[in-house]
């Protein structure tokens, strides 16, 4: 309907049209000039995105390539039918299109099979850009998880050897030896050391 009220503009403004096949070439070549800034508009959206994961700056980037994703699908509805409607026109043989219109129908379907094309690679790009994300926050975890795990691993058995020395019977070693407590803190403080330089030589750390 904008693109109707544009070319009603353009008569009212003293704009001559020839003939019926020159005002449906005209709706056409319309329709696609108000097509283009959406699907810039859109691949411009997801070029920001993919520089925010890429620099790993940014919030909420997953919600906004979402919305990318969602408004590339919703315009790929209008224009792959337009791109097929205006094909069809272009090789249309009746006497409502003269050669010259039929120049500028196959010229405006180039323009919505390169807006097609462009819309279909801006949503791949976006999927792409999803599985990454996704990626990027399994490897995340991952490492947050392996952090736990070595410090786990660490404490497991300062923890086993303190809660030992930790028990009230009788005969544990040191009970009346002053110096027993600094020994067994050397000890874990040892053990703790052994335990990081072992993860590091093995790269896990």
């Amino acid at each position: 309907m904008k693109a109707a009220q544009d070319i009603r503009a353009e008569v009212l403004e003293g704009r001559k049209i020839s003939a019926p096949g020159v005002l449906v070439a005209r709706i056409a070549a319309r329709l696609t000039e108000r097509m283009t800034p959406f699907v810039e508009q859109i691949e411009d959206r997801v070029d920001a995105v993919e520089d925010e994961i890429l620099t790993g700056a940014g919030d909420g980037v997953r919600a906004r390539l979402a919305d990318a994703r969602h408004d590339a699908v919703l315009v790929r509805r209008f224009i792959a039918p337009q791109r097929d409607a205006v094909t069809r026109l272009a090789q249309d043989e009746s006497p409502l299109f003269d050669g010259t219109t039929r120049i500028d129908l196959r010229e405006i379907a180039d323009q919505v099979t390169r807006l097609t094309e462009e819309i279909d690679a801006t949503r791949e790009r976006a999927m792409v850009l999803q599985d990454q994300l996704t990626d990027q926050r399994a490897e995340e975890m991952n490492r947050n998880m392996m952090v736990l795990s070595i410090v786990a691993a660490i404490f497991l058995p300062l923890g086993f050897l303190t809660g030992l020395f930790g028990i009230n019977v009788g005969g544990m070693p040191g009970v009346d030896d002053p110096v027993a407590f600094w020994m067994v803190v050397l000890a874990c403080g040892v053990i703790g050391l052994g335990l990081i330089v072992i993860f590091r030589l093995m790269k896990w750390l």
